[in-house]
């Protein structure tokens, strides 16, 4: 019996896997095309959704699906402003509620560090007053990567107390990001960098349960969605090279 369970549930999967990411695809292809705007705004809602799904329910799309949704979920948002709609952005996770993360400790080392920075950078260029740097943000970054670190159970905290600055201080407005060679705000860059510090993690990660991976993947979309808010390109060409 517990073998045929484990078969139904793998089935299921699969089955929600396929299913997700045909969803995904036909929306994502809808809202990128010339469409009414009505249209396409639905249709990116349904894409960020979608591709949510696929993140949580294709072991081999964790790090496509996150950044898809985050892209369709921006697109959203630009989308509701030409409406004259409302437009949302991704809630902020804490992990407040988050009682266990069962992944590797020093993937999720990787993140608590990638967050510690990013918020001692943020601090950084919000004391230079940089454009989207504000004080609230870096407490957030330093706030999630406390919290990762007392679920990691790791034996070391990697964080440190000060971080290089050279190159925020070198690039005050604008900086090429070496990953992917493009021209981004420096928050934006700050940001993005953050976020790949996300997908990598995940990348290397074999085994997260689907509650572990809700949590991860609402994270890094929202860090994701912010780089974007903040000037950083949300093409293909800049998505697809973060994998």
């Amino acid at each position: 019996m517990p073998q045929l369970e484990a078969q139904v549930d793998e089935a299921a999967r699969a089955g929600t896997c396929e299913s997700s990411y045909q969803s995904a695809t036909s929306s994502s292809d809808t809202y990128r095309s010339g469409g009414p705007l009505i249209i396409r705004y639905l249709a990116a809602r349904a894409a960020a959704e979608s591709w949510t799904s696929v993140a949580v329910s294709c072991p081999t799309r964790l790090t496509e699906g996150i950044v898809h949704a985050a892209q369709a979920s921006y697109a959203s948002e630009r989308l509701a402003g030409r409406l004259g709609l409302e437009a949302g952005a991704p809630e902020t996770v804490d992990f407040s509620e988050v009682a266990q993360i069962n992944m590797d400790a020093s993937a999720l080392s990787s993140i608590v560090l990638a967050e510690d920075r990013a918020g001692f950078c943020m601090e950084v260029l919000a004391a230079r007053e940089t454009p989207n740097a504000t004080l609230s943000i870096a407490d957030n970054h330093k706030t999630v990567a406390q919290r990762l670190f007392s679920l990691s159970g790791a034996d070391s905290d990697p964080r440190q107390k000060v971080y290089a600055v050279d190159q925020l201080l070198a690039h005050p407005d604008a900086i090429d990001d070496p990953a992917t060679g493009l021209t981004a705000p420096i928050a934006a860059a700050v940001e993005m960098n953050c976020a790949r510090s996300w997908l990598d993690a995940l990348a290397q990660t074999e085994t997260l349960s689907r509650p572990s991976k809700e949590w991860m993947a609402s994270a890094a979309v929202s860090r994701l969605w912010r780089a974007f808010d903040f000037g950083y390109p949300s093409l293909d060409a800049a998505l697809l090279r973060l994998q």
